[in-house]
Order: structure tokens, then sequence, then C-alpha cells
């Protein structure tokens, strides 16, 4: 059951500087709205001022570089011809593209007129000489081909876990680890999510991993994003959920993954993470505090608001604050330095609060999705979850998760344990054209899961 996201984001109307979903043909883009600015989508060009106050859902129409709401279904493509007794395409013959007498060229010049898709595609199939001695099945299917080229509608609705998996398998599926949609949906079940869980996740899948978590959570719970390295790499899909400043300040934490050791060992948060200062800047010289905040360029210290988010720490300020005349604000050696201190007060922080979950071994939940070995990554998170607590790890490949699979067998520390492999195949459902789909994916990974347990 999904849980509901908090009251100021319950309504279910589209609002400006917010990031939707745009669908056309099956295909789906993450952009962001904002006022009368040109979105380039799928060869159409309009401005999203006219979606504002419509609700999530709605079928809206491209004319004129503006937005029109209308009634029309994306889904329904099918004409109201009958089926003729006897009728089938046996007599029909390949003529080359010469049963229609409408060129690319008439075309062209009806567009330029400012024809409609509908008049388009009702030109075609009258000017057509074989689609009367086609079947009804193949009308449709002719119609549909059409209409999905000349018809410029596209539907708006709201980002959540399953549109955004789907966006990144259909366009980068090598940035999520070749995950799909049924294989999020049991992660997300097999680690029991819910309501003020704390839930510790290690993902290199650009964040769609931890935004389908905190939406699960929904505003009640804490994330541990456990890392590699000193910073957070690029989440920036957590930022195509538009959650609220309350899930970066008080829910999402981040921290290191060199941290588990010396938690382990039971060393202090302060001996890790306080014994550096911070050094004084020179002139004619770089500043030097950390490894992650020297290798940064000028550009990342104008804190745009993607850059930020990524970092689980606290959201940016408005682009007013770091552009002048619509360009990017200079930064003098001392105002970079106040910058960098104050985001690595936050870090520390947010690092902080992670530690705490993490030094109390409170976890409810553990969940690992990532490209590098598992055995050692869940070995060591192990030791900080709590007895009866639900583990999943997710591969692309099977090997890893045996390796692990008779660790935890002959250590004795986890009960239920199942390797599992989804195969999904989705079908066609019509009358008399019932058929799977050809062209999908052969494997979307394995999923190794448990429950912790004293041995």
């Amino acid at each position: 059951m999904l849980l509901c996201r908090v009251s100021n984001m319950a309504d279910n109307e589209i609002n400006l500087n917010t990031t939707v979903i745009l669908e056309r043909n099956g295909v789906l883009k993450a952009v962001k709205l904002i006022a009368n600015k040109v979105i380039v989508f799928e060869k159409l060009r309009f401005k999203p001022d006219k979606a504002v106050g419509c609700n999530y859902g709605t079928v809206f129409k491209v004319a004129n570089g503006e937005l029109e709401v209308t009634d029309q279904d994306l889904d329904s493509f099918d004409t109201n011809a009958d089926d003729a007794q006897g009728k089938d395409n046996r007599s029909l013959v390949d003529t080359h593209g010469k049963s229609q007498t409408i060129k690319r060229e008439n075309i062209l010049e009806m567009k330029g007129e400012g024809a409609t898709g509908e008049e388009i595609v009702k030109c075609l199939v009258e000017n057509s000489s074989s689609f009367n001695e086609k079947t009804s099945f193949s009308q449709n299917k002719y119609l549909k081909k059409k209409k999905k080229k000349y018809l410029s509608y596209i539907r708006i609705q709201r980002p959540n876990s399953r549109l955004i998996c789907q966006l990144y398998q259909e366009r980068e599926p090598a940035k999520i680890c070749n995950m799909r949609m049924e294989t999020m949906s049991q992660i997300l079940t097999a680690a029991n999510i819910k309501h003020g869980c704390n839930v510790g996740v290690v993902e290199t899948c650009s964040g769609v991993v931890l935004g389908s978590v905190l939406e699960k959570l929904g505003g009640k719970g804490c994330v541990v994003n456990l890392h590699n390295g000193e910073s957070p790499p690029n989440l920036f899909a957590i930022s195509h959920f538009n959650f609220p400043d309350q899930y970066w300040d008080e829910n999402l934490h981040s921290i290191p993954l060199r941290t588990l050791g010396p938690i382990l060992a039971k060393r202090s948060f302060e001996s890790e993470f306080l014994t550096e200062k911070p050094t004084k800047v020179e002139s004619g010289s770089c500043l030097k505090q950390r490894p992650s905040d020297s290798e940064k360029s000028d550009n990342d210290v104008t804190m745009d608001t993607v850059s930020e988010q990524s970092n689980g720490c606290d959201k940016t300020k408005d682009d007013n604050d770091i552009k002048v005349s619509g360009k990017r604000k200079k930064f003098s050696d001392e105002e970079k330095l106040v910058v960098r201190l104050e985001r690595r007060k936050n870090r520390l922080k947010h690092q902080q609060r992670a530690w705490g979950v993490l030094e109390s071994k409170s976890l409810d939940a553990v969940v690992v999705v990532c490209k590098f070995h598992p055995t050692p990554i869940l070995l060591c998170l192990l030791e900080l979850l709590q007895l009866s607590r639900p583990f999943v790890v997710y591969s692309e490949h099977k090997e890893p998760l045996m390796e692990l699979f008779v660790r935890l067998s002959v250590s004795g520390s986890a009960i239920n344990l199942q390797l599992t492999d989804t195969l999904t195949r989705q079908y066609q459902v019509l009358p008399e054209r019932t058929h799977p789909h050809v062209m999908m994916s052969s494997g979307g990974g394995y999923l190794l899961t448990g429950l912790k347990v004293k041995p």
C-alpha cells in the first residue's frame, strides 16, 4: 500500500517550479516547469504556463507553442469500422508506397498552412487506395501509427517511483544497474519500508532507490545513505520527486562507507570527523580543506540546486542569490571560504545524525543496490541491523549473490534466505489479437533477501 505524502503535497494540481513527467507515445521525460520557458519534448515545443492549475494526468494538445486541455485519451486509437465477414488482407499487393498519393512535400505544405494532426490523418486515410481493403484490425493499426506521428497530445503526470524507474529503464538503464520496475517494487516490499523506519541504503543508481525509499517513508523515519568517497555522488533522480525541505533536513542523512569500520570499533564521531581544521586563505593560493572540497571547481562553489540536493544535506538558495543579470556571480576567496565552511557544517550535521543511527544499531532495514561486491558491505551492515529485521541485496549478476548466500548460510546470521530472478513478460490483451510483447529486456537482475537472526 502506497503511503500518503505530507499535507502540502497532497494537492493534485500542476504548479510551476516543480518537476513533472511528460508522456507521449510511451516516451517519458522529467522536466521542471518554469514560467515562460519553452520545453522541447518529442519534436514538440511549448510553454507550460497554461497547464498550471490543472490536475495531474490531464491530456493536453500542443497548438501554436501553447498547451490546450483536451478530452482525448492517449490510449484510444481504435476505429469504429466493423470487420466484414470473410474480409482479410490476402488480396493486398505491396505497391512500395504507390497506394498513398499524399507525399512528404504535401504534408509539410499542410503543416505550413496550419493544418491540425486530425486533418492530416484524415487526408492520409482518404488518399490511401488500400485502406478500405484492409480488415478493421489493420485499419486500427494504420490509424494508431499515423496518430502517434502527427497528433500532438501529451500527458503530464506526477512523478513517483514507478514512473521515474521506468524513465531511467527506457533511457539510461545502465545508470540504475539495469533494474526494472517490478524489481524495484520487490525491493521495497521485501525490505518492509514503512512509516518511522530507519533504513540503511547503499546504492549507485543516481538516487532512484533513495527517492523510492523516501517516498515510502512519507516524511517519517530516517534514511542513512552510505556512499563511496567523502561526498555523495550525483543523486539527480531524487530532485524529480519534489520532496519538501523536511525530507532533506530531517529524513535523509549521508555518511561515507569508510565509517563502518570506526563505528564497529566503537570510536567516537569527533575523532573521525572533527580532527581536521580548515586552512586560512592565502593570496594567490587555492582553498584546501578536505580532499573532496579541494577537488571542486569554481562552478561547484556557485552551489546550483541539483548539486546541493545530491549531497543529501540541505536545499540551496534561489537562483537570484547566485546569479547577477543572468550570469553567475564570481566569488572572492573569502566568500568561497564562507561557502565551503557552511557546506562543511551542514555536511557534518547530517553525518553526525547518520553516525548516531548506525552507532545505536537501530536500523530496521538494509537495502544494497550497487555495482560493488555486496559481501563485505552487507556483512558490516548486518552488525548494525536489529534482530528479525529484513535486508535486500540487488545485483546485475548472480555470482556475487551466490557467494553472499553461502557466507550467510554458513555463519547462521540470517534465515529465510531467498535468491530470486524475476522475469516479467507484458501482454497485449485485445479482442482476437492477444499476444506477448517481443521486444523486452531479457533480465532484470537478481535479488537476495533474508532476515537477520542471532547466530
